[in-house]
């Protein structure tokens, strides 16, 4: 009975521990967040490393919620 009643509690503190770290994870494509950019027609220039960034759509499919960019 004892296990019982300090299995749930425990499992809790394990999953509110987990959850900060699971949401810490940086994305792997696009923009980072607080960046700062330059965006041209092209491309982009990342300011602070001064990283260039060049968009070319290689197929594009229109799809019914969304669209389908490659």
């Amino acid at each position: 009975m004892k296990k019982t009643l300090l299995l749930g509690p425990s499992i809790l503190c394990v999953l509110l521990l987990a959850a900060p770290a699971l949401n810490a994870q940086a994305p792997g494509t696009g923009f980072p967040a607080f960046g700062s950019f330059t965006s041209g027609s092209f491309d982009a220039v990342n300011n602070q490393n001064l990283n260039v960034i060049f968009n070319m759509p290689v197929m594009h499919s229109p799809g019914r919620g969304t669209d389908l960019g490659l």
